[in-house]
């Protein structure tokens, strides 16, 4: 490995456009797996290795990308991903491109929202969003021209965390810089989604029709169309034959019918859970995902909420199962977080209305926070949720309430303690009283 000195943006531009041909087969044929071992005999080993450096550092940010494209060499190469990052950085330190400060500081911004793309594609919002947003700041002071793709990046990821709204900004100011037909197109589909996520689907059915009178019927657009219209009117088999009506062919959105299986899971009609496809036929359908990090935590998380319903499953396991999928939820885009909130509150207002009132209230919690303060139940599934606004007391919707302290014959001191520790400090002279 040598000493390169002619760093500069028309070299990086070149090597980048050179490596781009390169791995374009393997791109148009999903062979990402053997576009990141194509890669990889190009950067390892270091010693004696014949390409400068800034080809060295091109072809890792290439790599990485390629790994996040991947359906499953996400969580296989996670030792090499930090590996490929650590030995990028040692390149550009060692060639004087200091991140924030050189010209040239925007490689360090490619790293990492190339890392920031793997964490999304690993399920990790918020390690995404981090990345993403570091990315920018250690790009400041950059000259290249495609830093509005590390903005776009960071406002995908920041929807993704559930604040759509805050990078409105953003996409208007990149509607101006990125103007060729896929970039408007790409920015169209970001803005569509900002305004689903914060309640204004009429706004985003606008969109989606401008964007149709453009681009034409796409798969993505329709689904948008449908999806939009089911949210805003309450209808969702127009949406059921969009993806299952008869000769339908398999959409090239995939993600489509994961969101509608946590769109019927949430709907108020019980007629609509008919509908609503088992876990096991959406895996066949995408059974080219199902090792995907990403989406098993979505399989997971629809499995649990599926097998909640089932009756010869004992009702604890089937509630103990809902309680231990949480902090997976946690972790999901916003969308699919709070559709699944939504499912549960529908499992739980039959079974536990004390829990169900508080998965509501996370429901409407999440809505306030993505519409910053305007709805608190963008998606328009609980318009008559007075019932679920209030926790009463279990024995208003179990069985009868307890019998008065004083009434009581015999009252075990230590029970008595263990109750009153919750809102006052005992002292050891309780015990004894």
């Amino acid at each position: 490995m040598h000493y390169d000195k002619s760093w500069n943006l028309e070299a990086i531009r070149t090597t980048q456009e050179n490596i781009g041909k390169e791995l374009l087969p393997f791109l148009q044929n999903d062979m990402y797996v053997q576009g990141i071992e194509h890669c990889l005999h190009k950067i390892l080993p270091l010693e004696d290795n014949q390409h400068s450096d800034l080809t060295i550092v091109c072809y890792i940010i290439s790599t990485l990308n390629l790994i996040s494209f991947s359906r499953e060499a996400n969580t296989e190469y996670k030792v090499l991903v930090a590996k490929l990052e650590k030995i990028a950085k040692a390149l550009l330190d060692k060639n004087n491109i200091k991140a924030g400060k050189s010209k040239l500081s925007f490689l360090h911004g490619q790293l990492k929202q190339s890392l920031a793309a793997i964490l999304k594609s690993d399920g990790d919002t918020w390690g995404a969003l981090w990345e993403s947003s570091l990315g920018l700041f250690l790009s400041r002071g950059s000259a290249n021209p495609v830093l509005p793709f590390q903005h776009v990046s960071f406002a995908l990821q920041t929807i993704d965390r559930g604040f759509p709204l805050r990078v409105m900004d953003i996409l208007d100011e990149m509607n101006e810089t990125l103007s060729s037909e896929y970039d408007q197109s790409y920015l169209g589909l970001l803005r569509i989604k900002a305004l689903r996520l914060s309640g204004q689907h009429e706004k985003s059915e606008d969109i989606i029709n401008q964007q149709i009178a453009k681009q034409g019927e796409s798969d993505r657009l329709l689904w948008e169309k449908h999806f939009t219209r089911a949210i805003a009117y309450g209808e969702s088999r127009e949406l059921h034959r969009f993806l299952f009506g008869k000769n339908k062919s398999k959409l090239d959105y995939s993600e489509a019918y994961i969101k509608y299986a946590f769109w019927m899971k949430a709907q108020p009609k019980k007629v609509y859970t008919k509908l609503c496809p088992k876990v096991a036929s959406i895996k066949r359908i995408l059974k080219g995902y199902t090792n995907n990090s990403k989406f098993k935590k979505l399989f997971k998380v629809l499995s649990a909420i599926e097998e909640a319903y089932d009756v010869n499953i004992p009702i604890i396991t089937r509630v103990n199962k809902i309680g231990r999928i949480m902090p997976i939820i946690e972790t999901l885009e916003a969308e699919y977080r709070i559709l699944a909130l939504a499912s549960i509150v529908r499992f739980l207002n039959q079974r536990q209305k004390q829990m169900a009132s508080l998965f509501h209230g996370e429901y409407q919690s999440q809505s306030l926070k993505m519409s910053e303060g305007k709805n608190c139940d963008i998606f328009k599934l609980f318009e008559n949720s007075s019932e679920l606004e209030t926790i009463k007391p279990f024995y208003n919707t179990l069985h009868k309430a307890p019998e008065k302290e004083e009434s009581q014959k015999v009252l075990n001191p230590i029970d008595k303690a263990l109750f009153r520790s919750t809102w006052q400090d005992l002292k050891m002279s309780t015990f004894a009283s």
